[in-house]
């Protein structure tokens, strides 16, 4: 078990083994508290759990930009994780009145474009220092549902598609970090503030449904 806490340093900011080794990365995680503040605060009924996991999501953040090692980095997964499968089975239920076979699916459909993406970007960026993996299986699940929305007319869809484009904006910098180290300085921060716009669209566009039982 000693292994989980033995210091680990993978991002571009991290100085030292200090709690504040990585200032701005931890910092800037107050976006994902501010975006799940944002939504808890909307009239839905699935408003406060949504927020709620937006908000786990920068504490998660949080914890492993300041303790940084193997448990926190777990945290900080698992809290990514119950965002995304809460949607993914929340979306056909809201968004459709779809029944449990389609949530089902769609929980499915996540998980193999996970795995799918991890599997293809571990082939292809090969030596890559943090290959994009589970982020862009979410993306490609994100554009799936919005092209969805899009044909139905969905109330929702703006919010949708803000997503899926700022995540391709959010993904570079979280890519680009660890390359522009030396000239540039980190970017992960940035992934932070812009992922936090990402959760917040992609939640308003499940509040923007009607509320269902």
């Amino acid at each position: 078990m000693q292994s989980w806490f033995i210091p680990v340093g993978l991002y571009c900011e991290r100085i030292d083994t200090s709690f504040w080794g990585e200032p701005v990365n931890a910092i800037t995680n107050i976006a994902f508290w501010l975006a799940g503040w944002l939504i808890w605060r909307q009239p839905h009924r699935q408003a406060r759990l949504l927020g709620g996991l937006i908000a786990a999501v920068g504490l998660g953040s949080f914890l492993f930009h300041t303790f940084a090692n193997a448990l926190t980095g777990l945290l900080d997964v698992l809290a990514i994780a119950a965002y995304l499968l809460t949607y993914a089975w929340l979306w056909p239920r809201l968004a459709h009145a779809s029944p449990r076979s389609v949530q089902a699916a769609s929980l499915t459909g996540l998980l193999v474009a996970i795995a799918f993406a991890s599997v293809l970007t571990r082939i292809v960026l090969v030596d890559w220092p943090l290959p994009p993996g589970s982020y862009l299986g979410a993306w490609f699940y994100l554009l799936v549902i919005a092209t969805l929305a899009s044909r139905q007319s969905h109330a929702g869809v703006r919010w949708l598609w803000l997503a899926a484009v700022l995540f391709v904006f959010s993904m570079t910098a979280r890519e680009l970090d660890v390359p522009l180290c030396q000239t540039m300085g980190g970017t992960h921060w940035l992934w932070h503030l812009l992922n936090a716009a990402v959760l917040y669209f992609s939640a308003k566009a499940i509040l923007s449904t009607p509320q269902r039982t």
